[in-house]
């Protein structure tokens, strides 16, 4: 494979920096050029560490990003969705994080260690796009698989504890500020934040998602629809 100049969408983000520090570890086997770091207005001109080099953060544009020969969105869905069909049509190949396309049959919904027999020539050769599932579907379709190709499965019930990364970097961001506040002024006040409506740390929030007109949450939905899909 030929080096590939690699675009990341969302490059500021928790999973878009993440990313940044996997493609810059001197022991990655594979093939990177160069990366090219996109992100909102407000964070253009931004310098982000790549291994032991930078990138400058651009503005997210379909120009720019066209000239990648690949590209990782860590974004929101609204910015897939508007961006996402216009590279494919040019054969780019984009992977996506975000839940945009997930629920489209002729998009691959891939954890690498499941199903990644989808990600071949032929792929390239059709609609360029893989989808990557919820952080939840991920670890469970990796233990459920071995389960099932050894005893076989007939049914799963599942509770999940998630993390506050899920709510992104203000997450994390107001995860630090309010366990600095109370290991330096004993205070833990019950209060919203940017993030979450109550204080999240040393705190378990038993609910965080919409309720469907089925009765089923989102969040319980896109776990049982993706599972499914993968598996």
């Amino acid at each position: 494979m030929k080096p590939l100049t690699l675009g990341i969408v969302g490059a500021t983000g928790v999973v878009g920096q993440t990313a940044l520090d996997i493609l810059g570890d001197e022991n990655l086997d594979f093939p990177v050029k160069a990366v090219r770091a996109f992100a909102s207005p407000a964070s253009v001109g931004k310098r982000l560490s790549w291994g032991t080099k930078s990138v400058v953060v651009e503005a997210t544009e379909a120009e720019a990003l066209a000239q990648c020969d690949a590209v990782l969105f860590a974004s929101e869905s609204d910015i897939s969705r508007r961006f996402i069909p216009g590279l494919v049509e040019r054969g780019i190949l984009c992977v996506d994080k975000s839940s945009a396309f997930r629920d489209d049959p002729s998009v691959p919904l891939v954890v690498p260690e499941v199903n990644g027999k989808l990600l071949g020539k032929e792929l390239m050769q059709g609609k360029p796009l893989v989808a990557n599932p919820n952080c939840c579907t991920t670890p469970l379709v990796m233990v459920l698989d071995v389960i099932r190709k050894n005893y076989g499965l007939k049914r799963v019930i599942v509770s999940t504890y998630q993390s506050v990364s899920g709510a992104g970097k203000p997450g994390l961001e107001v995860l630090e500020e309010e366990a600095r506040q109370f290991f330096t002024a004993q205070d833990l006040s019950v209060k919203p934040s940017r993030a979450f409506p109550k204080s999240i740390a040393f705190n378990v929030m038993p609910f965080v998602a919409k309720i469907l007109p089925n009765g089923d949450t989102d969040e319980e939905s896109k776990i049982i629809f993706e599972t499914r899909k993968i598996l």
